[in-house]
């Protein structure tokens, strides 16, 4: 199942229910100052040999206004 794009929320809770195992990595980007506070999103994931999943999440970023 793919769960890029998805919220970390919905996705955490899809894992859950089908009863796979996961970690989450939270990446930030180096400049932060348009880095959102709010919810998390799914930019990467990867499924293991084992059936678990590994989610790399990020916030939104805002829009650079110049």
């Amino acid at each position: 199942m793919q769960y890029v794009g998805w919220s970390l929320a919905a996705a955490t809770q899809a894992l859950r229910e089908k009863q796979f195992a996961f970690d989450v990595v939270t990446t930030s980007p180096v400049k932060k100052s348009g880095a959102d506070q709010g919810p998390l999103y799914v930019v990467r994931q990867r499924e293991r040999e084992d059936g678990s999943y590994s989610l790399v999440v990020a916030a939104k970023m805002e829009k650079e206004v110049q």
